[in-house]
């Protein structure tokens, strides 16, 4: 009796390793002119859209993104495109929260001297970036985010220091959190 091929179960699955599983997909043909529009390095992570495109957003130091299709047309393989300009640069403790909406809330970060109060607001369906609420202190390099039990969530903001923020994902509002004992590096 022959057995059946056991099937891996995928729980919970980040966008970006959805975006890695879709390229080692076999039907589809990776061409080198489908590249990045931009370096991808400090503070770069990916969006999924409903659409099932994918935004890339490049950190490094810019404010650059790129539109990334996995099965565009079967002929021409994969294929990217510029996305929208975001409203200031991206880089270290840059990350991303996926509003009630939709939407997406991006936090630029940045390293030493170019950390920011900065965000964006992304619109997947409509790809449009807006100015989001600004952090309470500059967020940087070690920058990450968790949901609280009450939907808000927790901004650490990073770059050697003990700021938070506090995200209202609903009203899209920012507050100032409370100081952690040690500095986030």
């Amino acid at each position: 009796a022959r057995r059946a091929p056991r099937r891996r179960r995928i729980l919970a699955e980040p966008p970006g390793r959805r975006v890695l599983r879709a390229l080692r997909h076999p039907s589809v043909r990776v061409r080198r002119r489908h590249a990045l529009r931009a370096l991808a390095r400090e503070g770069a992570h990916i969006l999924e859209r409903p659409d099932g495109k994918f935004l890339v957003i490049h950190g490094n130091s810019s404010s650059s993104t790129t539109i990334y299709d996995p099965f565009p047309n079967p002929t021409i393989g994969t294929s990217t495109t510029a996305g929208p300009k975001l409203i200031g640069e991206v880089s270290n403790g840059a990350h991303s929260i996926q509003r009630p909406n939709g939407t997406y809330l991006i936090i630029h970060g940045g390293a030493g001297a170019t950390a920011t109060t900065g965000t964006s607001i992304y619109n997947p369906v409509t790809n449009v970036v807006t100015v989001g609420p600004s952090l309470s202190a500059v967020a940087g390099s070690g920058g990450s985010s968790i949901q609280r039990p009450d939907g808000k969530y927790l901004i650490i903001h990073g770059n050697t220091g003990s700021a938070t923020s506090i995200y209202d994902p609903v009203a899209n509002t920012m507050t100032a959190g409370p100081t952690l004992q040690n500095n986030v590096r």
